[in-house]
């Protein structure tokens, strides 16, 4: 199945789980998720706004599909990943002073960091609420997974504010962030809506393996948009994360590079003022010229393969895989 056709059917799904949950919220905090989700407006009146791609409950359910060959029982499941990712972006537009989302003003801009943070707060312990007492009751292996995933990604959040400030990280260091701060909930994933349709711990964990790689295939794809992308495509201005100094994989490629390019990037970086719009222009364009990208998109692709390896390793029908791993190509902007 094309990978739009997953999204869709997530959103067919999915959405109508996650309005009526946050419908049911108290004001102000159920307007303010509402809000980033796209059902409200700024008052609380109804909305088309867009909840986004709804990419980690689609993976769930086509997970499950693959397992048992339908997904109705991981419905649950699927809406609180998507309300934990939701929880991440409201804290990460407040943390990075983002202040457009989905071509529209971040919540945080809207209602105030305060309010943001805490509805971010209330967002996560609903989805802790939707996973555990849906039914029937999640396995033990899978309350765990959903657990340590939420503690993993809140501890990448915390090396990329880290690594922000830092003079010095390496590729390395970079990856183990991204796991944490993006493979580890694509990761989880996978694995709760495996469990869900009745697969086995050693069969959930390949599956989890699996979106773990695809996450940080993910990632450094969505690094690669995040700095040479249409700001129109992506909702974000070229060059916001090194405004932010976020290390990409395409620019500690560049920083340890050598040649006349890769010294003024790291003239530029390593400046302590702040990098203005203008300078970040700047360092898109001799980032063009340092072989960042090409570098970061063969990382994708070894990602890849690696998650390959491990779905076919799990034991789901062959064709199960087939369309699995025709979605991940797609999620990580490979050709499928």
């Amino acid at each position: 199945m094309p990978l739009q056709d997953l999204l869709l059917h997530a959103r067919q799904k999915v959405l109508p789980v996650l309005s009526d949950t946050v419908s049911a919220m108290p004001d102000p905090i159920g307007r303010i998720i509402g809000y980033h989700f796209g059902f409200v407006d700024a008052e609380g009146q109804p909305s088309h706004g867009s909840p986004g791609k709804l990419l980690r409950p689609a993976l769930v359910l086509e997970c499950a599909r693959g397992v048992a060959g339908q997904s109705d029982k991981a419905i649950p499941a699927a809406a609180a990943v998507e309300m934990i990712h939701g929880f991440s972006l409201l804290h990460d537009d407040i943390i990075d002073r983002d202040r457009t989302r989905r071509h529209r003003p971040t919540a945080w801009v809207v209602f105030g960091a305060d309010q943001a943070l805490l509805a971010g707060d209330a967002l996560l312990a609903k989805a802790h609420e939707v996973f555990l007492f849906a039914q029937p009751a999640p396995p033990r292996a899978s309350v765990d997974v959903f657990r340590a995933a939420i503690q993993s990604l809140v501890l990448g959040e915390a090396q990329d504010v880290q690594y922000a400030r830092a003079r010095h990280c390496t590729v390395e260091e970079y990856e183990e962030m991204a796991l944490r701060k993006t493979g580890s909930l694509l990761g989880a994933a996978c694995a709760v809506g495996a469990f869900a349709a009745g697969a086995d711990e050693q069969q959930a964990r390949a599956m989890q393996r699996f979106g773990e790689q695809l996450g940080l295939a993910f990632q450094i794809r969505d690094d690669i948009l995040g700095t040479y992308g249409d700001p129109a495509v992506t909702g974000k201005p070229v060059g916001g994360d090194l405004m932010h100094r976020k290390k990409s994989y395409c620019l500690l490629h560049a920083l340890t590079g050598e040649g006349a390019v890769h010294d003024h990037l790291r003239r530029l970086y390593a400046c302590r003022a702040e990098i203005t719009e203008r300078e970040a222009a700047d360092m898109v364009r001799a980032l063009r010229n340092s072989g960042g990208e090409e570098a970061a998109t063969r990382a994708v692709a070894a990602h890849m393969d690696q998650a390959v390896r491990h779905l076919e390793a799990s034991g789901l029908p062959p064709e199960s895989v087939r369309r699995l791993v025709g979605s991940a190509r797609e999620i990580a902007g490979l050709a499928a």
